[in-house]
């Protein structure tokens, strides 16, 4: 989290057209909540309790979170930290969209 909040802000001083929304894969509504403020997330949260009503964002993460998933403006998915059989990409997403 903290390489992607970093990420973020340069993008955001950079002025890119870059937004991050983060899905809660918390099963309790006040641990999504103390880890949203614990990790200063700067964009918005989609609850845990809503996330579930939302099967095309879950979809995205192919069951597991955390995870990052680049989508484009026309909405197709351009890279994912879940692609490759290997779970956990970060790094290489990041430096993607760099």
């Amino acid at each position: 989290m903290p390489d992607l909040r970093n990420a973020y802000e340069r993008w955001s001083r950079d002025k890119r057209s870059i937004e991050v929304v983060f899905v809660s894969g918390d099963g309790s509504c006040s641990t999504m909540e103390a880890y949203v403020r614990q990790m200063r997330m700067p964009w918005p949260v989609i609850a845990c309790r809503k996330r579930d009503a939302l099967p095309t964002v879950r979809a995205l993460g192919d069951g597991a979170f955390p995870g990052i998933v680049v989508v484009n403006q026309a909405g197709t998915v351009v890279d994912s930290s879940f692609w490759e059989a290997r779970y956990g990409r970060y790094q290489q997403v990041l430096a993607a969209i760099d």
